[in-house]
């Protein structure tokens, strides 16, 4: 007899979340404060985007549903997410703005999928928990990526206003 429907997916949530919390402190260097920096930034998309090829890779596998189209974007997602962190100096801004609404966009489909499952399947008890749960966790990813990219956006700009300053005085000092 096997296992009741949701155990195995609750073990695979816990497990890459196990190692993508263990990815996360390679990238960071295990300092508690790097999470807000441009390592801490990437650790998170990279952890993400872990999970999220865990569960695409099972839902095409398994079946193809909306799961596999859902977990695809968490994917694309990541690797902008990624890809913005790394290159803030060359359409940068622009770039974190976009990944800004497009990590928690994704992350909400995948959480909208899981409730969607919750309203469609009844039983067992254990598939809701685990639906619950893994709601839960993508809502928890699409803030967390949220944040930490409007803290990227405030950063930049911040940049851009100081270079933009010193351009400014630098030119007003020359023309004097």
């Amino acid at each position: 007899m096997g296992l009741p429907a949701g155990v195995p997916a609750m073990g695979a949530l816990a497990a890459s979340s196990a190692g993508a919390l263990l990815l996360g402190r390679l990238v960071v260097g295990g300092s508690p404060h790097a999470l807000g920096s441009s390592r801490g930034r990437l650790a998170l998309h990279a952890a993400v985007g872990l999970v999220g090829a865990v569960f695409w890779a099972w839902a095409v596998w398994s079946h193809v549903d909306l799961g596999a189209v859902s977990f695809g974007t968490v994917l694309l997602a990541s690797l902008h997410g990624c890809r913005a962190a790394l290159g803030t100096n060359r359409g940068g801004l622009r770039r974190v703005r976009c990944h800004k609404r497009l990590m928690p966009l994704s992350c909400g489909l995948v959480a909208a999928n899981y409730l969607l499952g919750i309203a469609l399947v009844r039983s067992p008890w254990t598939l809701c928990l685990y639906f619950a749960v893994a709601a839960a966790w993508w809502s928890m990813a699409g803030l967390a990526a949220y944040h930490l990219s409007a803290g990227l956006v405030e950063d930049l700009e911040g940049h851009r206003q100081s270079e933009e300053g010193q351009v400014l005085g630098a030119g007003a000092e020359g023309g004097s």
